[in-house]
């Protein structure tokens, strides 16, 4: 009777294997599954197919193998050996799958083509430095104790759903296509200095057990959906695009000094142990809605893109010394406590991050913008000694306390309609060295605690607070840059340099611009806020300020305007008819209209002759000037001024004769105690009266002001 191992029984006697499996090997091989030996005496199988021959037959069962292989036989289907040994120096094919090897068995030299299918290898096993030259098999293999490969060469590597107890890939290497795909690695395993020179797969592949990648180095790979235990891929590398898309890493992950030469993706990726990352390179990353428990990114360098989006920190994460070459994305990003101490960034998007513990950016750069818009700090972040030099954005952020002393703003800083809970410190902060524009806008913020923020140091010109409440905060210490005497806003030199119409190729250092109307609202808080602290010399600059600003109005309306605009349009335009002489000729003309115009509206306004002659009631010297300069005007200029009768040889004291009625008679005058009626007394008296009402206002003001 023949032996009974055949394609009608396999898959009862199989009927621990993947069926699927069992059915790709009898699709590729439908004749070598049915065994043509003779049954044993009394049984359904011969003696290789007996599950319990080899118990009391191991030797005759190697023997006859033996035998068997020398005849050029190479389809050892299901076979059942007890130890087992096979050497060959000479590139053979070999099929041995289903086959159990219930003891140790140990392959030596090389093979061509090699199936060990549904295999399974009960003892240690031993392809320590075997070369497959073609592919290797081992799809649904069941290795019960420690396999060894390592030095091993496979030309193509099939391991799909294959079980490891232990097993050691050490300085394996891979030439072409590796599937590990729905692996199982019960224990330990060693994939170390192991080379994957073409695709490899560990997808949804289990790691039950630590297991080790130190100083692997992969073409392309794919641990998506993949479970580990305590993986270690230190030093690594990863010349293509590494997929790790849904992967759960347990407890330990190491990638410590690893190198990701393409896009890696970690998408929705879970850590649940510590991450470590330090000394990382990744040229792009993708880590949106990824889970970490505890992260450490420490000197990491970003080479491109990377990407945290709606990724979670459930533990302090470390991204100290960092470095992001390109957009760094953690928009909807969750941290429990994160360090960016020392960072370099091109691009951050936090956009909707939100911080719950301590959130360290301390010395960190942003050599590009920044953008923290919406983002929620629950507790301590501190901004101190960073550097942003480009723009950023701090829109409706939610500072709980905040620290950016120390920090430099070298592009535009908006923290509109942002709200700080707590203390809130912007001491000692560095501006380029320029004439101040405006970099930081502080636009309808809410300070919940204004005794608590402190600008101690900081130059308050680069800043422009607007709608915001800031009657309570104390800038005692804050500095301001002066012009002309005063303390001045940036966005007051702002709003001059746009209304100026620059020659072609002029640099415009102002980033912001705002009308004249909300540059006047910006003095007049100031100007609350220092008469609320009696600081009354500073609240009489902002008071000059504030109404410099509103005589500027009517260059933003009208005709003034809209010339401007056409001043200005032409000088950008690159249309062919209208370049040339002509052009320049016709710009110079409307240029030159354009100042005459806007003198007269603006300096000799009533606002304008009010800034002259007493800027707007600030000032006691100013019309005490000019009213000294009207009396001895009248006096020496006046119609009956004896100063046209002077000759060479009077002396000072003879001039003085001859002036001291005159100049007396122009007191008298000056304040009304003269009746003559005539020209010159009628418009002194006017001037009179003009300049001491603006005194007696001067000194009002200031009067109340120190009550």
């Amino acid at each position: 009777m023949l032996c009974q191992y055949n394609g009608e029984n396999i898959f009862q006697i199989e009927k621990d294997l993947p069926e699927d499996i069992v059915r790709e090997i009898i699709n590729v091989l439908p004749k070598g599954v049915d065994c043509k030996l003779t049954a044993r005496e009394g049984k359904r199988f011969c003696i290789f197919h007996d599950p319990e021959a080899w118990r009391t037959q191991g030797s005759q069962i190697a023997e006859e193998f033996v035998k068997l292989f020398e005849e050029g036989q190479r389809t050892f289907i299901g076979y059942h050996f007890s130890e087992f040994f096979l050497e060959k120096k000479e590139a053979v094919d070999i099929e041995l799958a289903l086959c159990k090897f219930h003891s140790s068995a140990y392959f030596v030299g090389n093979f061509e083509r090699a199936s060990f299918a549904g295999a399974t290898f009960e003892g240690g096993t031993v392809f320590t430095g075997v070369t497959f030259k073609e592919w290797a098999e081992f799809s649904g293999a069941t290795f019960k104790e420690r396999a060894a490969f390592n030095g091993a060469t496979f030309k193509e590597a099939h391991f799909t759903r294959a079980t490891f107890k232990e097993v050691d890939f050490e300085g394996s290497t891979f030439e072409g296509p590796t599937d590990f795909s729905g692996a199982t690695f019960e224990g330990a395993a060693g994939f170390g200095r192991a080379t994957f020179k073409n695709w490899t797969a560990f997808n949804g592949a289990t790691f039950k057990n630590w297991v080790g990648f130190i100083g692997a180095i992969f073409k392309e790979t794919g641990f998506i959906g993949a479970t580990f235990k305590e993986v270690d891929f230190e030093g690594s590398t990863f010349e293509g695009r590494p997929g790790f898309r849904g992967a759960i890493f347990e407890g330990w992950a190491g990638f410590r000094r690893a190198i990701f030469k393409e896009w890696a993706d970690f998408n929705r990726t879970t850590f649940k142990g510590w991450t470590d990352f330090v000394g990382t390179t990744f040229k792009q990353a993708d880590f949106n809605g990824a889970m970490f428990e505890w992260a450490d990114f420490n000197r990491a360098t970003f080479e491109g893109r990377v990407e945290f989006n709606a990724a979670v920190f459930k533990e302090p994460t470390n991204f100290s010394a960092a470095t992001f070459k390109e957009w760094a994305i953690f928009i909807g990003a969750i941290f429990k406590e994160a360090i960016f101490v020392g960072v370099t960034f091109k691009e951050a998007d936090f956009n909707r991050a939100t911080f719950e513990g301590r959130s360290e950016f301390s010395g960190a750069i942003f050599k590009e913008w920044a953008d923290f818009n919406r983002a929620i700090f629950k507790d301590w972040a501190d901004f101190s000694g960073a550097t942003f030099k480009d723009w950023a954005v701090f829109n409706r952020v939610t500072f709980k306390e905040v620290d950016f002393t120390g920090t430099t703003f070298e592009g535009l800083t908006n923290f509109r309609g942002a709200a700080f809970q707590g203390l809130a410190l912007f001491a000692e902060i560095a501006f380029p060295s320029r004439t101040p524009s405006t970099l930081v806008v502080i636009e309808r913020v809410r300070f919940e605690r204004p005794d608590g923020v402190r600008f101690d140091g900081t130059n308050l010109s680069w800043f422009l607070f607007l709608g915001t409440d800031i009657r309570g905060i104390d800038f005692r210490n804050a500095t301001w840059h002066s012009r002309g005497g005063r303390y001045v806003l940036g966005v007051d030199l702002d709003l001059q340099e746009t209304l100026r119409i620059e020659d072609d190729g002029k640099e415009n250092k102002s980033f912001f611009h705002k009308t004249s109307d909300d540059v006047a609202q910006a003095y007049r808080d100031l100007r609350a806020n220092y008469e609320l602290h009696r600081r009354y010399s500073e609240a009489g600059d902002f008071f000059i300020g504030e109404k410099d600003a509103l005589r500027l109005r009517p260059l933003y309306e009208g005709r003034l305007r809209h010339l401007r605009n056409l001043i200005g349009r032409m000088r950008e335009s690159r249309d062919e008819s209208i370049v040339g002489l002509g052009k320049g000729v016709l710009a110079s003309l409307l240029l030159g209209l354009y100042w005459i115009l806007a003198t007269s509206r603006v300096r000799f306004s009533l606002l304008g002759l009010y800034r002259m002659l007493g800027e707007y009631g600030e000032s006691v010297l100013r019309p005490a000037i000019w009213a000294i300069l009207v009396v001895l005007g009248f006096a020496i200029l006046g119609p009956s001024s004896p100063v046209f009768h002077l000759k060479d040889q009077n002396s000072l004291y003879e001039v003085w004769l001859m002036l001291e009625p005159g100049i007396l008679r122009s007191i008298y005058v000056f304040f009304q105690l003269e009746q003559t009626i005539t020209w010159s007394c009628v418009a002194e008296r006017l001037l009179g009266i003009l300049l001491l009402g603006l005194t007696l206002i001067a000194v009002r003001r200031k009067l109340e002001r120190h009550r």
